[in-house]
C-alpha cells in the first residue's frame, strides 16, 4: 500500500511538473513574441488610439503602446484607430485609420512601406535617415514634414515642408515644399508621376487637423489660417446637413435603407447622411444637351437629405446604389481594374459629358473630394455624403 501511494506521488509530481513546464514554454513563447526581452530598438509604437494590431512571425495581436518594434513587423489601424511611432531621436511617423504598414529595416535606415491608407512623417532634425517605400517607389526627405496616401491605384505624396525626393528604379522626382505628387499605377507597381500645387481644399479634414498641429511647431505650406477657413466652412456644411430631417416623397424599406427619423437615430446605431445634386447644371445649360433638360430637378437636387442605416464597412458607393435602388433613381456604374473602384457613369439619367466636356459625377465626404474611388471610400458613423454633379471637372462648382 506505502509503495502503491508513493507511485500515485511520484506520478502527480511529474503530472505537476510536466504541466508547469508547458506553462513556463508558454509564457517565454508569448515573452519573445512580444518582445518583453528585446534589447532596446531604435524604433518604438510611443502611443496610440482604438484597435491597433501588429503582426509579427505570422502571429497577429493587439498591440500596447511602448512597444519595441522589429524589423518585419506588420502594423494595422482599424477604422477610427491611430498609431505613433518615434524612429531614434530624429523622426515621428504617424499612422491614420485604416491603414497598414510594414518595418522593411530598422537598423541603420529605418524603411517604412506603406501597403495601404495614410501615414505622416515628421523629421524635423536634419539628416534624419527614414524613407518609405511605395511599391516599387522609395520616397526620402533630409528634414520637413510629408503625408503619404496608398488607396488601391490612387497614391499620393504630400510635401508639407521640405524637399521631397520620389525614386524608383528609373528616374528621382524632386517635391519642394508645397508641391503634391500624384502616382499611377500602370501596372506591376510601375507609376506615372504628376505634380501640382498642394491646396487646402484637397485634404482631407484628419490631414487638416494634423496640419494645424504641425503649424503650430514648424514652417508648413499651408497657413493656419487657410486651413482653419476651410475646416470652418466643412464643419458648417456638416452640421447644416444633419440638422435636415428626411422629407416625406421618398419611400425608405426598412431593408435596403430606411431614411431615418432623428428620433430612430439614437435607437438605430450607425447612420450617414446622403444627398445627390445636380444644381451645377442650372448655371451651365448652354453646355447642357437638349434631350437630358428633362431630367434636372428645377431646384438640382436629385435626392434631398436623407439620413440612412449605415451598416459595417459600407462605402460611399454602397449607400448610394442602396439610396437609388430604394428610391427609384436611375444609376449606372462600371468596374474600373486600374483603380480597383466602381465608377459611377449616371444617375437619374444625368451622364458624364451630358454638360460640357468637364462635366460627370463625384462625391465628397464631410466636405471633402476624396482622390480615390469611392467604392473604397468606407464610411463611418455620422459621415455625411453628397454625390454631386460637377460641370468643371473637379467639384468647385458644387460648393454650397
Amino acid at each position: 500500500m506505502t509503495r502503491r501511494i508513493s507511485r500515485e506521488k511520484i506520478l502527480n509530481l511529474i503530472t505537476i511538473l510536466a504541466i508547469l513546464a508547458i506553462i513556463l514554454s508558454g509564457l517565454f513563447i508569448v515573452a519573445h513574441l512580444k518582445g518583453w526581452f528585446d534589447r532596446e530598438t531604435p524604433v518604438v509604437l510611443n502611443k496610440k488610439s482604438g484597435l491597433v494590431n501588429i503582426e509579427r512571425k505570422g502571429i497577429a495581436y493587439s498591440v500596447a503602446s511602448n512597444t519595441a518594434i522589429r524589423a518585419g513587423d506588420q502594423f494595422k489601424t482599424k477604422a477610427g484607430a491611430k498609431a505613433e511611432f518615434l524612429i531614434g531621436d530624429t523622426s515621428i511617423l504617424k499612422l491614420g485609420a485604416n491603414s497598414i504598414i510594414e518595418f522593411v529595416s530598422i537598423d541603420s535606415q529605418t524603411i517604412v512601406e506603406l501597403k495601404k491608407g495614410e501615414l505622416l512623417l515628421q523629421q524635423p532634425r536634419p539628416n534624419a535617415n527614414t524613407s518609405v517605400k511605395l511599391g516599387a517607389v522609395e520616397i526620402k526627405q533630409q528634414t520637413g514634414s510629408l503625408l503619404v496616401n496608398a488607396y488601391e491605384s490612387t497614391k499620393t505624396v504630400m510635401a508639407l515642408s521640405g524637399t521631397v525626393a520620389i525614386a524608383d528604379d528609373k528616374l528621382t522626382h524632386s517635391l519642394n515644399s508645397g508641391e503634391v505628387a500624384f502616382l499611377l499605377d500602370t501596372q506591376g507597381h510601375q507609376y506615372e508621376i504628376e505634380i501640382r500645387e498642394l491646396e487646402a481644399e484637397t485634404l482631407s479634414n484628419d490631414q487638416l487637423q494634423q496640419l494645424l498641429v504641425l503649424s503650430d511647431d514648424s514652417s508648413t505650406c499651408l497657413t493656419k489660417e487657410e486651413i482653419q477657413e476651410v475646416v470652418s466652412k466643412r464643419t458648417q456644411e456638416v452640421d447644416l446637413a444633419r440638422k435636415v430631417s428626411p422629407t416625406n416623397n421618398v419611400k425608405f424599406s426598412s431593408e435596403t435603407g430606411e431614411s431615418l427619423t432623428p428620433a430612430q437615430e439614437g435607437v438605430i446605431g450607425a447612420y450617414c447622411t446622403l444627398e445627390i445634386r445636380c444644381d451645377s447644371i442650372l448655371d451651365n445649360k448652354e453646355k447642357l444637351k437638349p434631350e437630358k433638360e428633362k431630367y434636372v430637378p428645377d431646384d438640382g437636387i436629385v435626392l434631398s437629405s436623407q439620413k440612412l442605416r449605415l451598416e459595417p464597412s459600407e462605402t460611399a458607393f454602397d449607400v448610394l446604389k442602396k439610396a437609388c435602388s430604394t428610391a427609384g433613381i436611375q444609376l449606372e456604374y462600371s468596374w474600373t481594374p486600374i483603380y480597383n473602384s466602381y465608377y459611377v457613369e449616371g444617375i437619374n439619367h444625368l451622364y458624364e459629358f451630358d454638360c460640357g466636356f468637364e462635366s460627370g459625377w463625384t462625391y465628397k465626404v464631410n466636405g471633402w473630394f476624396p482622390n480615390y474611388g469611392s467604392s473604397v471610400k468606407a464610411l463611418q458613423n455620422g459621415d455625411v455624403v453628397v454625390w454631386v454633379y460637377t460641370c468643371d471637372g473637379i467639384g468647385g462648382d458644387s460648393d454650397d
